[in-house]
């Protein structure tokens, strides 16, 4: 369970309880991350208005859902991560569509942005690159990302910006909070993760490996 709250821009001080984000653990869905074909292998959260107590995927609650944030369950989106933003549990055919590119995240990103285009042009979730040498280490060594969200569709509710933030942080879940995304030590050998390329669910790294083993020290995957 997540808590989403409002902060006062000016003193940083805490408002109030915007929304919860439920999301179930894995425990519930062992095999998040492997071929989005089932229920059981799609990442997806609900989000509930204000504060929700007790423990995710267990919530009883109906009246408090503001929106469910889900993996399409045929294949995650194909070669691009895809999440459907909807009013209740089920209800595709109302769906917004927030649809990325293939290869992202490792250490592309600290040089691009990543973009999130939501039906094709309403509205964009950036995940941005860092802006000084500082950030990226920041992002190197922390799960720290940085996201903004562009409403480029005036019509748009606040219901339906509730529920982009919630997309935003599945995102985030899903796509990014990897641990040594970018460099790692592997068999001796210190590794570089170029960047993630999304298959049907699957997240895969693209590696170069200097290094390790009894070679001559240089080596790539």
């Amino acid at each position: 369970m997540l808590d989403v709250i409002a902060v006062d821009p000016t003193t940083g001080n805490e408002l109030f309880q915007v929304m919860t984000v439920e999301r179930e653990a894995c425990c519930n869905k062992p095999c998040i991350g492997c071929f989005a074909c089932g229920s059981g292998c799609s990442d997806k959260v609900t989000l509930h208005v204000g504060r929700q107590e007790g423990p995710a995927g267990k919530v009883l609650s109906t009246d408090s859902v503001i929106g469910v944030v889900q993996q399409p369950t045929n294949g995650g989106g194909g070669l691009h991560p895809t999440l459907l933003v909807m009013d209740r549990d089920g209800m595709e055919e109302k769906a917004l569509k927030v649809r990325g590119p293939t290869c992202f995240g490792g250490c592309s990103e600290c040089c691009c942005d990543v973009d999130f285009k939501v039906d094709e042009d309403r509205a964009l979730i950036r995940k941005t690159k860092p802006s000084s040498m500082q950030g990226a280490l920041r992002e190197l060594m922390t799960d720290s990302d940085a996201f903004t969200i562009e409403i480029k569709d005036k019509t748009m509710t606040p219901l339906h910006k509730a529920q982009l933030i919630g997309a935003m942080l599945l995102g985030d879940y899903m796509f990014f909070e990897r641990d040594t995304d970018m460099i790692s030590c592997e068999n001796g050998a210190l590794t570089f993760n170029l960047c993630n390329c999304f298959c049907f669910g699957c997240l895969c790294p693209c590696k170069i490996s200097c290094g390790g083993g009894s070679g001559s020290g240089g080596g790539g995957e």
